[in-house]
């Protein structure tokens, strides 16, 4: 029975981990000309580029789901990446908790902080310029 939940539960992280991990490989950045990244680079891999001619110049870069199609090697990969979520969980839930803590420090701190005269007049500035872009925007309907 403790069995049966531990696999429940991991095939369920493994459906959770699945989409984040294809949505990060299809907004990754690749070479243009050839779809891979940073040292799989084939067109970096050239003589030229290892001597530093300019015939194997970089290449840009662009968006690998805005350029390529989703193949079936992309999701193998995510789906294998996925599997291994017990691994890098952990991992994230702490930076996710030690970031949230800093956050609420920071705003702690800034509420607990009064005000400069010239960060006043800004924000009161700013205050009245947003109400009187409301009042036109009402005005103007």
């Amino acid at each position: 029975m403790i069995t049966l939940v531990v696999v429940a539960a991991w095939a369920l992280g493994w459906l959770a981990a699945l989409r984040p991990a294809l949505r990060r490989r299809m907004q990754q950045p690749v070479c243009e000309r050839c779809g891979y990244s940073g040292f799989g680079c084939r067109c970096r891999d050239s003589l030229g580029w290892r001597y530093g001619t300019a015939a194997a110049a970089p290449r840009p870069e662009v968006i690998r789901g805005a350029e390529f199609v989703r193949t079936g090697g992309d999701v193998a990969w995510c789906a294998w990446l996925a599997a291994w979520w017990p691994v890098w969980a952990p991992a994230i839930l702490l930076f996710r908790i030690v970031r949230a803590v800093l956050r609420a420090f920071g705003r702690a701190v800034i509420a607990a902080t009064p005000l400069t005269q010239p960060e006043l007049t800004r924000t009161i500035a700013e205050q009245q310029a947003e109400i009187k872009r409301l009042m036109k925007e009402i005005d103007g309907s």
